[in-house]
């Protein structure tokens, strides 16, 4: 069975890009007191609802089980540090997602106050001079050969 829609298994010699992330990748150095059993409880969220936070990394497996030739995959640096015009920008993205996710995150066990806290502390955490955000959007492209 094809991962791909109808039209999609149809055309020959086309190019798929597939992109999603994996949530298990993110990084943030020195890590902020906390935050990282907030991160992992939102990881969490992902399974209760019939999701893959660590999809990203199995992108290349996908497109095989499509039918594709895999062709190449990478990350898109999505991460910044202290000192960087847009990290702001990058940390306030970080801290939405978890905010938006606030009563699923509660719903795994972490108790409210420890998500606030662990928001908080991230945000102080950001303006260190030596705070950096290391993540990637994983992506790979295959071909459907001719």
């Amino acid at each position: 069975m094809s991962l791909l829609p109808p039209f999609a298994q149809r055309m020959s010699n086309s190019r798929v890009i597939l992109s999603d992330d994996d949530y298990d990748g993110l990084r943030l150095w020195p890590e902020p007191p906390g935050f990282s059993s907030v991160w992992n409880a939102y990881q969490r969220t992902y399974d209760r609802l019939c999701n893959d936070p660590i999809v990203g990394r199995r992108l290349v497996q996908l497109l095989h089980q499509a039918d594709l030739r895999p062709r190449r995959n990478t990350l898109v640096f999505l991460g910044g540090c202290a000192g960087d015009p847009d990290f702001e920008d990058v940390v306030r993205n970080i801290a939405s997602i978890v905010d938006e996710a606030i009563d699923d995150i509660v719903a795994t066990g972490l108790s409210r106050d420890a998500v606030t806290a662990g928001l908080d502390a991230l945000i102080a955490w950001s303006k260190a001079p030596d705070s950096a955000v290391w993540f990637g959007m994983s992506w790979a492209e295959g071909i459907r050969p001719l």
